[in-house]
């Protein structure tokens, strides 16, 4: 079985003690029930990996903290080379969720949830945001990915088409995706899809339309597919 891994700021180096969140040091006590003197992974989110011991916790009830020293650094070989970072408007119910964990899983950097025309507010709240934030940290903890998939601020549309000059809106009515599909920027719409409008924006603005495919596809499917042509 693989060491726990955690994530903590930067910057960090061998040698150093470090204090963990009550959070963290909670779910390495309580959960995973680790004794002082095993060992961790943490990690500082630019790419290394530190191989970490625990020491006693400091502190007493919900603001009690694990203590770790730092050992030997290693780069973290989990990442992915391609970049992608994805805008995709939020759905109900744990669809949503499902689709980050696998989207950390394999090696995403970032989703924004995306305001549309046809995004129904009501799925975006800051609770919702914490809580796929934790989601996304906690997959790719498990992943064993030097840095958590980040879930940015929700994004209307036309702001997130600002973020890349060179990016890719999916939509069922344009033309099939080529075969070479190497983007940073994928926006994904909502279940009724992205207006006429909107597909029209991101053309004016240099975004390619293509489509996956004649079939209408779940949003979390045309995600997975996106991430899947676009990093592999």
């Amino acid at each position: 079985m693989n060491n726990p891994r955690v994530y903590v700021d930067p910057p960090l180096q061998e040698g150093q003690q470090v204090a963990l969140d009550p959070s963290t040091s909670h779910h390495l006590m309580r959960v995973l029930r680790l004794n002082v003197g095993q060992i961790i992974t943490v990690c500082d989110g630019q790419g290394n990996d530190y191989r970490a011991t625990l020491l006693p916790p400091r502190g007493t009830g919900r603001q009690q903290q694990v203590w770790v020293t730092l050992g030997s650094c290693q780069p973290n070989k989990a990442e992915h080379a391609h970049a992608l970072h994805i805008g995709v408007a939020p759905i109900s119910g744990e669809r949503f969720e499902r689709m980050l964990e696998q989207l950390a899983e394999m090696g995403v950097v970032s989703v924004t949830p995306l305001l549309t025309e046809r995004t129904n507010v009501r799925q975006i709240s800051e609770p919702k945001l914490q809580r796929w934030r934790r989601v996304a940290t906690e997959a790719s903890q498990l992943a064993g990915r030097g840095s958590p998939l980040r879930i940015a601020a929700p994004m209307r549309l036309v702001q997130f088409l600002q973020t890349a000059d060179d990016g890719c809106l999916l939509h069922q009515l344009a033309a099939p995706a080529p075969v070479t599909f190497e983007y940073n920027h994928l926006a994904v719409g909502p279940e009724g899809g992205f207006t006429n409008a909107e597909v029209s924006m991101a053309g004016g603005r240099g975004w390619h339309c293509w489509s996956l495919g004649p079939r209408n596809l779940r949003v979390e499917t045309a995600a997975l597919v996106g991430a899947v042509l676009s990093l592999h």
